[in-house]
């Protein structure tokens, strides 16, 4: 199976089971940042907003974009 058809399947099995919960939708969109977002979202744990969940600092690197 390829990673694309495994991808489509799951997102078929998600849209089945929120359809049987009753959603009138269900729909998937990428979770990529663009650079611009990226930024931001550095800015902003440099500055320390993030509070508490330190494990945000560790994982930044590994925002897609």
């Amino acid at each position: 199976m390829s990673m694309a058809s495994g991808k489509r399947n799951l997102e078929a099995e998600i849209a089945a089971e929120a359809a049987k919960l009753g959603f009138a939708d269900c729909g998937f969109a990428p979770a990529a940042l663009g650079p611009e977002n990226a930024a931001r979202f550095q800015a902003w744990l440099d500055a320390g907003c993030h509070g508490d969940m330190l494990w945000m600092e560790g994982r930044s690197g590994h925002v897609r974009q």
